[in-house]
């Protein structure tokens, strides 16, 4: 005899998951997002099923799609572009899941003080360019921008300001150079510059630096020191007191390609009392035979004087210095100063 029992179906309710369910109503099973894969967010139940729509993942740049908070990701710039960014063209690039707008460009707006583009200059942004370093023969004055931003106005430049100190008083027809040697890139060259009277209060120096010559040997764009001291002898002493030290930057925009004058500001004026010598004098820099500073000289028999030019023949004091023409150059290290009689 079988006995026969009634069952009842099992009911599936809101409130527990059965079987193959992932989940039932607010009733996720123990999961959550972390358990799914994500680093966060809101785990939800869909027709029993997980619904991670509301997870969140930390972005993983370098993966080449744009996540959370990157704003790029490799090749995948979000539909962004130069002209998006603010720029009128050029290429956006993405850095670190950043945007890159190195390559953008924009077009320059002449009269905004800013040197932009293809701009030679912008109303007071002349970059690193005044009256003296246009290799125009200029020794002082007040650089203008054209208003059309591509050229300069040099009518407040000139060749001979009031108080210019100088051995090339008729200016220089010919340029030449001089360096160092190998075993002598930190040798000084020196121009002594005599005032005419006393006391005389010097502010400003001058200099000029050779560039790009034969086979690129003379390089402007390396730092270079120069020295300020005063002597009571037409020599210059074997351990001067120097007055003053500066370090001109050699990688001054932009890029230069020719004769470089360099005009400095000394920070405290040189006053020469009776029979005072100003010397100015620059460290050679670089390494022979590949590019070394070569201090611009004049190849004017008519203004050479040998005892206005010297060589340390030393890095350190004591100096044993030489003129230049004991090495048989006989041109003059274009220096100057320009002062004022006090």
């Amino acid at each position: 005899m079988t006995q026969t029992m009634a069952t009842t179906p099992a009911t599936r309710s809101a409130a527990t998951a059965w079987d193959a369910e992932s989940c039932d109503g607010t009733n996720l099973n123990g999961a959550d997002c972390p358990s799914q894969g994500f680093s966060g967010g809101t785990l939800a139940c869909v027709n029993c099923a997980f619904d991670t729509s509301a997870c969140t993942s930390d972005p993983t740049c370098g993966d080449g799609v744009v996540e959370g908070a990157e704003s790029c990701d490799g090749t995948d710039l979000n539909g962004a572009d130069c002209l998006s960014r603010g720029f009128t063209g050029g290429s956006l690039a993405c850095v670190n899941c950043a945007f890159d707008t190195s390559a953008c460009t924009s077009d320059p707006t002449c009269g905004n003080d800013l040197m932009e583009s293809t701009e030679l200059c912008d109303g007071t942004d002349l970059g690193e360019i005044d009256c003296v370093s246009l290799d125009m023969g200029f020794r002082a004055g007040t650089l203008v921008c054209a208003a059309t931003c591509d050229d300069y106005d040099t009518s407040g430049c000139t060749t001979d300001p009031t108080g210019l100190l100088t051995n090339l008083p008729d200016g220089c027809p010919v340029y030449t150079y001089t360096g160092p040697v190998a075993g002598e890139e930190d040798h000084f060259i020196a121009g002594r510059l005599t005032p005419p009277s006393a006391p005389y209060q010097v502010t400003e120096i001058g200099f000029g630096l050779q560039h790009d010559t034969f086979g690129g040997l003379c390089d402007s764009t390396i730092d270079v020191e120069v020295i300020v001291f005063v002597s009571s002898s037409a020599t210059p002493p074997a351990t001067p007191t120097v007055l003053e030290t500066i370090t001109v930057p050699g990688a001054l925009p932009p890029s230069w390609t020719a004769n470089r004058f360099i005009h400095l500001t000394l920070s405290t004026p040189v006053t020469l009392q009776a029979g005072e010598e100003l010397f100015i004098a620059m460290r050679n820099g670089g390494a022979y035979p590949s590019a070394v500073t070569c201090p611009l000289m004049c190849n004017d028999a008519d203004n050479f004087v040998e005892d206005r030019n010297w060589w340390s023949n030393a890095g350190t004091p004591p100096y044993p210095w030489a003129t230049l023409g004991s090495f048989n150059i006989d041109g003059t290290f274009d220096v100057w100063a320009i002062g004022s009689p006090q």
